[in-house]
């Protein structure tokens, strides 16, 4: 089936050939932009900084666009990974690539800098926030709490 040879390309960390592989197909369940979800969540966790903008290159020339949930996943995942260098700078890229950031956006950010007890950079995060108007706000503030009680 379609989801079995996609799965098995994403296993074996051949993003691009999955990304490829999907954009193939003109027909609209294939073409669902959410079915890329898992390969840019693997190729987050698992590849290089190389890898994963290869990934998305390849989304955005087969014609899917980056949306604000596309976003979130990448951050989560870069974030759950440790990866905060690459995190910010993929930040970076969507405020340049006009995506709307909200406070989804910058939470995973916000958690890993809380529980690395980095307050330099949470106190950075909490500006940022307020500059985008997207917060600080319950959910942010509880996210570094809960870090200080852990």
């Amino acid at each position: 089936t379609v989801k079995k040879a996609l799965n098995q390309r994403v296993k074996n960390g051949e993003w691009d050939q999955a990304v490829e592989f999907l954009a193939t197909f003109k027909l609209v369940p294939f073409r669902d932009s959410s079915l890329f979800n898992n390969i840019l969540i693997d190729a987050a966790k698992r590849g290089t900084e190389q890898q994963l903008w290869s990934v998305i290159s390849k989304m955005v020339d087969s014609g899917i666009r980056l949306d604000q949930r596309h976003c979130y996943w990448i951050m989560k995942t870069l974030c759950e990974a440790g990866k905060s260098d690459q995190a910010e700078g993929f930040l970076e890229s969507m405020v340049e690539g006009g995506i709307e950031i909200t406070g989804k956006h910058l939470s995973p950010l916000l958690r890993l800098y809380a529980y690395e007890e980095r307050a330099d950079r949470v106190d950075a995060m909490f500006k940022l926030m307020e500059e985008m108007q997207c917060g600080p706000d319950t959910v942010s503030i509880n996210i570094v709490l809960s870090a200080l009680k852990d």
